[in-house]
């Protein structure tokens, strides 16, 4: 995440944004409190910058420490994302894609590739389920349930404006809340949220905490609403192929959502060769019209991956393309007739190479620590 300058954004902050760091607040008092609370997040600092991951993410006494000081930066950016990209209200978007009325699925899946598993488009408002790879210090959590929270509240004003239409005239001059092109053309609503976080570090406790108090300070979440469930794992360690299989194989009526936020670049660091046997699994298993989202810092350093004899270096969006969206090589037909040209197995649905998360004006008196705007990537792929 990049320790950014920029001015604020103009705009006042948002009512589910200050929401989110009052969850925050009550969450991590005891963190937050702690006398030496700068000392230990130089330290943590320090072994970040060393990429030392798994030293921070797998000492429990830390995991406080951290998610008080970027947890609050990225739920706020992550919030915004989720929102701005419609990412749970694409439920009916998908299931017109799963019942194959898109155009781009006039062509049936060639036998060559690996084909994903179709899903009925109903009921819609059966529990999606949703996979957070690496999202155990809370942020996605905090951020979907921020989410969910302001759908309903949108849903709630609108059916008391249809039971009071008269209502409308006095509201004439008030000033429209902030939406972003997906949400302002939406009129579905948020199924309840069946959301898995997988992480290498003990975070289950922290998970917990989220959602207990996400439950007592945002209007409209319930555990109707969403429910957390939390799985300590090495995702890059060959017992982790059970455990996609079942969440993936064995999903609701409609595929399901995975992200991988800020996680990517510490995959590729541990081992780039495992990296991409897993995001070739996770195609392998993921059923047909499944969105997957990754997002990370735009730091060209941080993200940056040598590729080749001629270590020519392409950034991890531009990596991820070329695995997620190339097609398969075509299978030989053992004859003279060429092999039926094979598709790729995900399509790009939005692509961001550099994008700002601005923290809103009034919003750093909500939380004593220093916040900071975030510089990201973004890739939406989902399952042909």
């Amino acid at each position: 995440m990049i320790h950014a300058h920029l001015p604020m954004h103009k705009q006042p902050c948002l009512p589910n944004e200050v929401a989110i760091l009052d969850v925050l607040n009550s969450s991590l008092a005891q963190a937050l409190a702690d006398p030496n609370l700068a000392i230990k997040i130089q330290q943590i600092k320090a072994l970040l910058y060393e990429k030392r991951f798994l030293e921070v993410f797998e000492t429990e006494s830390w995991l406080d420490i951290y998610a008080a000081r970027w947890v609050p930066s990225r739920a706020l950016a992550f919030r915004e994302i989720f929102d701005s990209i419609g990412l749970l209200e694409r439920s009916e978007e998908v299931a017109e894609f799963t019942k194959g009325k898109g155009k781009e699925n006039a062509e049936s899946m060639p036998e060559t590739a690996v084909a994903g598993t179709s899903f009925s488009a109903e009921p819609l408002r059966s529990a999606q389920k949703v996979i957070c790879i690496g999202g155990g210090a809370g942020s996605e959590l905090v951020a979907l349930c921020a989410v969910v929270s302001q759908q309903l509240g949108s849903k709630t004003e609108q059916q008391e404006d249809s039971l009071h239409p008269d209502s409308e005239s006095e509201d004439v001059d008030k000033e429209e809340p902030e939406t972003t092109s997906a949400t302002a053309t939406t009129t579905s609503v948020i199924p309840p949220l069946d959301i898995h976080f997988l992480d290498i570090g003990p975070y289950g406790e922290l998970i917990n905490s989220f959602q207990e108090t996400c439950l007592s300070i945002l209007p409209g979440i319930s555990n109707n609403a969403t429910n957390a469930i939390f799985h300590q794992i090495d995702i890059l360690a060959p017992e982790c192929t059970t455990l996609f299989e079942n969440l993936l194989t064995r999903s609701s009526a409609q595929p399901p959502i995975i992200t991988l936020l800020f996680t990517m670049t510490e995959l590729f660091i541990q081992s780039r060769p495992r990296t991409i046997a897993f995001l070739r699994m996770l195609s392998r298993f993921a059923p047909r019209g499944t969105l997957f989202l990754v997002v990370d810092s735009a730091n060209e350093e941080a993200s940056a991956v040598t590729v080749g004899k001629e270590g020519r270096s392409w950034s991890l969006g531009m990596v991820m393309d070329g695995i997620l969206c190339t097609p398969p090589p075509a299978a030989t037909t053992g004859s003279e007739e060429p092999a039926p040209k094979a598709k790729a197995l995900w399509r790009k649905m939005e692509s961001e190479d550099s994008k700002w998360y601005r923290l809103r004006e009034g919003l750093q008196d909500h939380y004593p620590i220093k916040m900071e705007n975030t510089r990201y990537w973004l890739r939406l792929y989902r399952r042909n």
